[in-house]
């Protein structure tokens, strides 16, 4: 059960930090004009 936890951990940071990444450039994008 330990090893399928983690690998939901590590879904989950990659799938956060998609997001995390997506509203950055969308930010930049409108700081930049």
């Amino acid at each position: 059960m330990k090893e399928v936890n983690r690998v939901i951990d590590c879904d989950v940071l990659v799938i956060g930090g998609g997001l995390a990444g997506c509203l950055a450039a969308i930010s930049a994008r409108e700081t930049l004009g």
